[in-house]
């Protein structure tokens, strides 16, 4: 078992995540807007990652790679869906390692938006 820099254990065993859309909504209610500012998909991001990881919004920062909370493959994957449920559109798993970060990949879904 590894530890990341913020103490989070890291298991090599497959852990399956049940957070949907709905609860990680619940907590913030920017997600009933259409036009997504850069600042309401980051809110969102945040979190949605804090949701996945068991932690407060508080203890993650915009700026800190993802990879740096030490998640793997499959915690990726149920962010990056998270994310797609939130905007409505389809996204290339490969966007979350070119943004490595919620405040890059915030400017940049900001700017590929679908208008609806």
């Amino acid at each position: 078992m590894n530890q990341s820099r913020f103490g989070i254990e890291q298991k090599h065993e497959k852990v399956e995540l049940m957070v949907t859309f709905a609860e990680v909504a619940s907590a913030t209610d920017t997600h009933q807007t259409v036009d997504h500012t850069v600042e309401s998909i980051q809110s969102f991001i945040v979190s949605s990652l804090a949701k996945v990881l068991q932690l407060n919004t508080e203890d993650i920062s915009a700026d800190t790679q993802f990879v740096e909370y030490g998640i793997d493959s499959v915690v990726m994957f149920e962010l990056l869906q998270l994310t797609e449920e939130y905007l409505g559109q389809s996204l290339d798993i490969a966007i979350l390692w070119n943004f490595p970060t919620p405040k890059l990949l915030a400017e940049y879904l900001s700017s590929i938006q679908i208008s609806k």
